[in-house]
C-alpha cells in the first residue's frame, strides 16, 4: 500500500470518527427575542401625487424580550426553555439538574450514552457550580470553556442552532409585528413545535455533516466561504 492510500484511509477513518462524535453532541444555544425587530427599509418606497408622510414604526416605549434556549440531538428538538433575563451560573445549574433530564428521555439511550453536551462561553455556562456538576455528571463529554473539549470563543460554525434553527424561527415569529411579550411567547413555542417534522429537522443536521467536512478540508479552520 502507498503513502498516499495509507493517508486517505486515515483521512477517512477521521472523518468516519468526527462524524459518529458530531452525531452524539447535543448542541445548545441561547436566543434574545425582542419587540423591536429591525426592519430593512432600504427597499421600501412610498408612491404618490403629494407628499404621503410616510412614517415607519422601528422603536416602541414599551419594550421586552424573552430569552429562550435550545438544543438539538438526533433530529430532536430540545426546548425551548425560557431563561430569565439575567441567566446566573446557579440557575443554569437549575436547569441542567432538573428541567434537562426530561426530554432527554426521548432521546435513545445509547446516544445518551455517548452524548457531548456542548454549550458557548458565555459567563453563566462557566461558573463553578455548572462546571463541577457537568464535571460530576457527564465526565469529560461535555464541550466548552472549562472543559476537558475546549469549544473557543471564535470556532467555526458547527452549530446548528446558530446558521439555521434561530434564523427559521425568527422568520416565523416576526411574521407579524409582536404588540405583547405572551403573544411573542406564544409565537416562539409555536414556530418550535412546526419542528415536531422530523425532516425539517434532519435537513438541518445533515447540513452540519457538510459543514464538518469543509472544516476537516481547511484543516479544521474557517470554511464558510467554502460552502
Amino acid at each position: 500500500m502507498t503513502g498516499y492510500e495509507i493517508s486517505k484511509k486515515l483521512e477517512r477513518k477521521e472523518e468516519h470518527f468526527a462524524f459518529f462524535v458530531i452525531g452524539n453532541v447535543l448542541f445548545t444555544d441561547e436566543a434574545y427575542f425582542t419587540r423591536d425587530v429591525i426592519n430593512n427599509t432600504r427597499n421600501s418606497h412610498l408612491w404618490g401625487r403629494d407628499n404621503p408622510h410616510g412614517t415607519v414604526e422601528n422603536n416602541y416605549q414599551h419594550r421586552f424580550s424573552v430569552n429562550v434556549l435550545c438544543g438539538l440531538i438526533c433530529d430532536q428538538l430540545i426546548g425551548p426553555y425560557v431563561f430569565p433575563q439575567r441567566l446566573t451560573g446557579a440557575l443554569y445549574a437549575k436547569f441542567l439538574r432538573d428541567e434537562l433530564p426530561a426530554p432527554l428521555e426521548n432521546v435513545p439511550l445509547q446516544t445518551r450514552r455517548q452524548m457531548y453536551y456542548q454549550h458557548d462561553v458565555a459567563p453563566p455556562y462557566f461558573s463553578q457550580v455548572v462546571r463541577q456538576y457537568l464535571d460530576h455528571k457527564s465526565r469529560n463529554l461535555w464541550i466548552s470553556r472549562g472543559g476537558t473539549q475546549n469549544w473557543p470563543p471564535r470556532p467555526p460554525n458547527l452549530n446548528p442552532l446558530n446558521y439555521h434553527v434561530c434564523d427559521y424561527m425568527e422568520a416565523i415569529v416576526y411574521e407579524h409585528k409582536v404588540y405583547t411579550r405572551e403573544v411573542l411567547l406564544h409565537r416562539i413555542l409555536s414556530a418550535a413545535r412546526s419542528f415536531i417534522n422530523a425532516a425539517v429537522l434532519r435537513k438541518f443536521t445533515n447540513s452540519l455533516f457538510t459543514r464538518v467536512r469543509k472544516c476537516m478540508e481547511a484543516d479544521r479552520g474557517h470554511f464558510e466561504h467554502l460552502t
